[in-house]
């Protein structure tokens, strides 16, 4: 992951998920690489089980996790109803 959205085509379900950044935070560049690092794994974690799923291995086509950046994006996953992520990062 390189810091931009490009990667919602490509992880699944990613509603919820800031696609301007605004859940980044300044921090040190040793950790910035450390998430970073956690992302590119995730979306390659990923991709090899969208594969795994298209080749019919699984009764299920898709993979059912959906990928959160943050607490309230996570909640809005688990409840279902948009745009309880952006309200909650208001308060």
């Amino acid at each position: 992951m390189n810091g931009t959205d490009d990667r919602q085509a490509d992880e699944g379900d990613t509603e919820g998920v800031p696609a301007n950044n605004e859940t980044d935070v300044p921090m040190r560049p040793e950790d910035k690489q450390y998430f970073d690092g956690i992302e590119t794994e995730l979306a390659e974690a990923m991709a090899v089980a969208g594969r795994a799923r298209n080749q019919g291995k699984d009764p299920e086509t898709t993979v059912e996790i959906s990928i959160a950046k943050d607490m309230p994006a996570r909640v809005e996953n688990i409840l279902g109803i948009s745009g309880v992520a952006n309200r909650l990062r208001e308060l």
